[in-house]
């Protein structure tokens, strides 16, 4: 090697360093591009949401059987089948000879029960609402 003259594994050496900070350049703005993606994406999920469409969780659609729906309950499986006969409770669905209750419209009557809220015993009947 001639004075002044580069050894070869220094040049490679300094170009990997030069390639790894223009990478790391590129992953800030890459986070930064992110992070203003979700900033905007639950900007735009607060605004749906005053605008009155619910995001629905996928399982919300899920059809639950009577029993199903008291043992989430805590209770007997005849209370919610008297509920549902006095047309009281949450929403079901006859389908053939069965009940089902819709998952996400438990939730929603659920969170109209809670303490302060409306009794499940005196619920507006299914037919009025």
């Amino acid at each position: 090697m001639v004075d002044g003259e580069v050894d070869p594994t220094v040049r490679v050496l300094g170009a990997i360093v030069d390639r790894l900070a223009e990478l790391e350049i590129g992953v800030t703005r890459l986070r930064a591009e992110l992070l203003g993606l979700a900033e905007f994406v639950d900007g735009v999920a607060e605004r749906v949401e005053v605008l009155g469409v619910r995001r629905e969780r996928p399982d919300a659609r899920k059809l639950m059987t009577t029993l199903e729906l008291a043992e989430e309950l805590g209770m007997s499986q005849w209370t919610v089948r008297a509920w549902h006969h006095k047309g009281v409770g949450p929403p079901a669905y006859k389908i053939g000879y069965n009940v089902r209750y819709r998952r996400g419209e438990v939730e929603e009557w659920l969170a109209l029960c809670r303490f302060g809220g409306e009794d499940p015993g005196v619920f507006v009947p299914h037919s009025l609402r």
